[in-house]
């Protein structure tokens, strides 16, 4: 698989595949709640990632391709926590944990802060102590020592701007001084949103903030 660097920063990789392995759908994201309710080992009344069967035959399907794309030279993966409300991050955990002799340096891993939850009233979190939580929650899950790429996870839904230059960046921003993470970046739809996310957190933090945007659609 051709390699290429990932961007202009020096925080981010120099060699990366130029195919990605988006990790949506390695989780409960796309499932009826028929077909998450069987997926879920214990209690029937249980519904909390924690209780994700992982001899479930999908599950066991999706650790198989992301082996496969790793053996065909993919070392680039994406994922979030509301990939299946933390789904996504504990079967890529699954699946790093399997290899043996694995070495962490031979792949990158995005994963993201702010985005959560199915019901929309508790979808979206951009408040300092929930940041921290996700992050610390996406390395256990993940089984890493650090994230390569930490995304904001669409800031166009946040309640004011003001919340995330008080509290969310400023996380991120510790998260990767003290190396749990290596890069920053923000995702999003709306151009104008990102535009002056980072107009603005550029002017309060220093333009060497972000390494990193990514826009859907665009």
């Amino acid at each position: 698989m051709p390699k290429r660097a990932l961007g202009g920063s020096k925080r981010l990789p120099d060699a990366v595949s130029i195919v990605g392995l988006g990790c949506s759908s390695f989780s409960t994201f796309f499932w009826s709640p028929e077909e998450l309710q069987q997926s879920l080992s214990g209690s029937t009344k249980s519904r909390s990632v924690n209780d994700l069967d992982r001899n479930h035959p999908r599950v066991q399907e999706w650790i198989r391709t992301i082996h496969f794309a790793l053996e065909q030279g993919i070392t680039y993966l994406d994922t979030a926590p509301w990939y299946g409300h933390g789904t996504s991050e504990v079967v890529i955990g699954w699946a790093l944990e399997a290899i043996e002799h694995f070495d962490r340096s031979f792949i990158q891993i995005n994963t993201k802060v702010g985005r959560y939850e199915a019901d929309p009233s508790i979808m979206f979190d951009f408040s300092r102590e929930k940041t921290q939580k996700s992050i610390e929650l996406s390395l256990q899950r993940m089984k890493c020592d650090y994230i390569d790429v930490l995304q904001l996870h669409d800031p166009e839904f946040a309640p004011t701007l003001d919340q995330l230059l008080e509290e969310t960046i400023p996380v991120m921003l510790e998260c990767r001084n003290a190396g749990r993470c290596k890069a920053l970046g923000l995702t999003g739809y709306p151009l104008h949103v990102q535009h002056l996310v980072l107009q603005r957190s550029m002017e309060q933090f220093g333009e060497n903030i972000w390494d990193q945007s990514l826009t859907y659609c665009h």
